[in-house]
């Protein structure tokens, strides 16, 4: 519902300045409305064809999308000749003054510096979540240096964008300086996630959306337009919210994770201690559906924890019939959330919804945790490092110190990667 009334919103906002006289557009409005048929076309057809597992993905590239729009735009704005910036005063329009023109041309550069690293970071992000990329984190050499370097340079090519005039009369002749200022924010967004390995991806995917915002936010200021200062706004900071959370439940700290070197082939200095991590140990019990079916239908109190492999599976709506049908012969069942599982936030309260199992029965780690030494059989599906127990045992493990969910304290405990959907024989 918050999206639809997000789509609801915005439309009203667009059909609101199309029939508003104060703007006069020499009949661009048709050019308006047919330069968006595409998008909507495209936007729609990705929507309705994408794959449930494929939805990490989809998120990232519309974070990316949303930055390149920012960036686009504010070269699109430094390039009018019209000279059309305009303060917006009790529905009055002024002439800027030199200070608000400064204050615009600073959020000119954050729109297209934010927007490029948005933009360059989201398609690394994709191309590691679907694999095109390695998920091993790749640090350049002198990484520190380089960064501030590279900042360093775009405040000094941005601040020669409206070097030759503080009115911006001349404004083409500093498009040179904004193009390498486009630039050097691409290279920086492709090597700041290049930097970041495949475990951490879900976190990553989080702060380029709250990067997606704020970059909107900005053009929000340089446009005089309250709307998007807003919804930019609300955007980025509750992505910089999420993302905080989501580095908690893993006991990393934000500048740990944009630092890089957790995932696959992650460098030693990301691990937590010195030494090799414990092997395996003890034997597997393998257990039949059937014998499954048994010690689910005779407990009292089920937990199952959803993976990335239910995803893989696309076993949501079967593990709902499941529920369903143990529900029915009056067993408790509740679903064990941990934050960071699955490849983006929220992944699987997105799936359990979407195949509507009942929210109340839907709890977070936090909620839940305590529940599991009082639980006759936990169901994993598909989960692995947020069950480990090497996260609290093993201080040598790459996941040491990462809050996890406690199934071992539960009676019985199964791992079902593929099979699960057969259970419902129940």
């Amino acid at each position: 519902m918050g999206m639809i009334y997000g789509m609801a919103g915005m439309t009203l906002l667009i059909v609101a300045y199309w029939v508003d006289d104060a703007y006069t557009y020499d009949d661009g409005q048709w050019l308006i409305a047919v330069s968006m048929a595409p998008g909507i076309v495209i936007g729609l057809a990705s929507a309705f064809g994408v794959a449930m597992t494929g939805l990490p993905e989809m998120v990232g590239a519309y974070n990316g999308f949303g930055g390149l729009a920012a960036a686009l735009e504010g070269i699109g704005m430094y390039l009018d000749d019209r000279n059309t910036y305009i303060i917006r005063a009790n529905e009055k329009q002024a002439e800027q003054t030199d200070a608000m023109l400064w204050v615009q041309g600073i959020a000119l550069i954050l729109s297209v510096v934010i927007g490029m690293m948005t933009f360059t970071g989201s398609m690394v992000a994709v191309g590691k979540l679907n694999g095109t990329i390695a998920s091993k984190p790749r640090v350049i050499p002198f990484r520190a240096p380089f960064t501030v370097l590279i900042f360093a340079a775009m405040a000094v090519f941005g601040a020669l964008t409206f070097s030759s005039s503080p009115s911006w009369n001349n404004r083409k002749d500093g498009i040179a300086y904004l193009m390498v200022v486009t630039f050097l924010a691409a290279v920086e967004g492709f090597t700041a996630v290049m930097a970041i390995g495949g475990g951490d991806m879900p976190v990553s995917i989080s702060f380029l959306n709250s990067l997606s915002g704020f970059s909107t936010s900005a053009a929000g200021f340089m446009l005089s337009n309250k709307a998007l200062n807003v919804a930019g706004a609300f955007v980025g900071c509750s992505g910089i919210i999420l993302t905080m959370v989501m580095c908690k439940a893993m006991n990393r700290s934000v500048a740990r994770v944009l630092l890089g070197g957790f995932g696959d082939g992650a460098t030693p200095s990301a691990a937590p201690a010195a030494g090799e991590p414990e092997q395996p140990q003890g034997t597997i019990q393998e257990v039949s559906a059937e014998d499954v079916t048994d010690l689910l239908t005779s407990a009292k109190s089920v937990i199952i924890v959803p993976g990335y492999g239910m995803a893989v599976a696309k076993a949501q709506h079967s593990i709902k019939e499941l529920s369903s049908r143990l529900r029915a012969r009056g067993i408790k069942v509740r679903f064990a959330i941990h934050p960071v599982a699955g490849r983006m936030p929220g992944h699987m309260n997105v799936l359990l919804a979407e195949a509507n199992v009942p929210y109340d029965i839907t709890l977070a780690m936090d909620d839940i945790n305590a529940d599991f030494a009082e639980t006759d059989v936990v169901l994993i599906l598909g989960g692995n490092d947020i069950v480990n127990p090497g996260a609290e045992t093993d201080p040598n493990s790459p996941i040491a110190g990462m809050p996890v969910l406690k199934v071992w304290n539960a009676s019985k405990s199964y791992s079902s990667f593929l099979f699960f959907f057969s259970l419902y024989l129940c």
